[in-house]
């Protein structure tokens, strides 16, 4: 492990052998796919939506956490800045890996179709809002969004890492924050509605964009303590990197577990209380032909553990046992993922085509080797961090030489 300084941009042998490993495997899982499109293009295209509905909700939790830290402060937002700053800056790569998509529409969403059109007409009824030209200048605008409130944010901090400069960009982020919230909270329920919810245009739920959300703040958080849970050593900062700042985030995962088991059974019991022809068939899709059992899979690995293990302060403090459960909870939401998409493309069907393992491979080393080279050009912890005794920021006469990467 080599050491540098706060200010560092050289990526450690560590990171360079992890980056390189995950852009073979990138290379490698897209070729892959690649000669599954020449086979069977449609099927092809539908795993890509999968693989990439999955990768892109990283990025996007990252914005929200970063938000929130800046309304809230506390020291587990010190813990992971960064690592979420490096994250929210791969969503421009994501803005060009949704090209495949864009240019696939008619093969992927049953609503650019004229004469699926005329058996619904609800679906008709649609057609102001679901057609080519709007969603692509709708996504154009999501990404646009997304990737300004990225450099945005990551500008602030570095102003922040400066004393001289510290004070006027914390003001600013905790004057803006709030704003961005909010409007990410739209962006990003239209850009689910979009998607994912238009591969099934018949059907409607005004919570389905939120509860995106939640589950990419949850695997979101899920990851990044992966990332800093097994390197407690880093850093000269034990007050943001040990035991009692891992409970604190493993208390804010918990908090997210709770609210996305809360909003998939609000959802299930409207729909299915209300009863209506609608909406009712996407739930039946969901729960039988062998898709019964990833639900009862979700509810067991995706809430009832992780709920249990959390509970237990020690399993939030142990960084071993807290990166095995946050493992399990992003493999999870890849497996939620399937089973909210997949149906819409084949409901009788619940085994996956081949080509997702490749989407999946494909698209996530080539996300992982962006996401270390932009990690690996920042300092661990943010500079204007606050003492463990001291009140306020008073960052300025602490060293932050010899933090460690991976």
């Amino acid at each position: 492990m080599s050491t540098v300084s706060a200010t560092s941009s050289t990526l450690t042998p560590s990171l360079v052998r992890a980056r390189n490993i995950a852009l073979i495997a990138g290379a490698a899982g897209l070729a892959l796919l690649g000669v599954g499109y020449l086979t069977d293009s449609k099927a092809a295209l539908q795993t890509y939506l999968i693989g990439y509905v999955f990768w892109v909700g990283i990025p996007l939790g990252c914005v929200p956490v970063i938000l929130l830290h800046h309304l809230v402060g506390g020291k587990w937002g010190y813990a992971i800045r960064k690592p979420l700053e490096a994250g929210a800056l791969t969503i421009p790569l994501m803005a060009l890996l949704f090209l495949p998509i864009a240019l696939n529409l008619r093969t992927i969403y049953p609503w650019t179709d004229p004469s699926e059109l005329a058996k619904h007409p609800i679906v008709a009824g649609k057609a102001a809002y679901l057609n080519t030209n709007g969603f692509l200048i709708r996504a154009a605008g999501y990404f646009a969004f997304w990737s300004i409130v990225a450099l945005v944010w990551n500008g602030i901090s570095k102003r922040q890492d400066r004393p001289e400069t510290e004070a006027r960009a914390s003001n600013l982020a905790g004057a803006i924050s709030g704003p961005a919230l909010l409007l990410h909270v739209f962006v990003v329920s239209f850009a689910g509605i979009d998607w994912i919810m238009s591969l099934e245009p018949e059907w409607f739920s005004t919570i389905f964009g939120p509860l995106w959300m939640v589950g990419q703040i949850l695997t979101t958080l899920a990851f990044m303590i992966l990332v800093v849970a097994p390197r407690p050593e880093r850093g000269n900062r034990p007050d943001l990197t040990g035991p009692d700042v891992l409970a604190d985030l493993g208390s804010l995962l918990l908090a997210f577990v709770m609210l996305w088991a809360y909003m998939q059974l609000s959802q299930f019991l409207i729909i299915w209380s209300g009863n209506l022809l609608e909406e009712i068939p996407w739930y039946l899709k969901r729960i039988n032909g062998g898709w019964q059992w990833i639900a009862v899979s979700l509810i067991a690995f995706q809430f009832v553990l992780p709920f249990l293990t959390l509970l237990q302060r020690e399993s939030k403090r142990n960084p071993a046992r807290l990166s095995r459960l946050c493992a399990l909870v992003v493999a999870m939401n890849l497996l939620s993922t399937y089973w909210i998409v997949a149906p819409a493309f084949h409901p009788q069907r619940a085994w996956p085509h081949w080509s997702l393992a490749a989407s999946v491979v494909g698209l996530g080393g080539i996300w992982i080797a962006a996401y270390l080279t932009l990690l690996g050009r920042r300092p661990w912890i943010p500079a204007n961090a606050p003492l463990p005794h001291g009140n306020g920021h008073e960052h300025t006469s602490v060293s932050f030489e010899g933090i460690h990467h991976p």
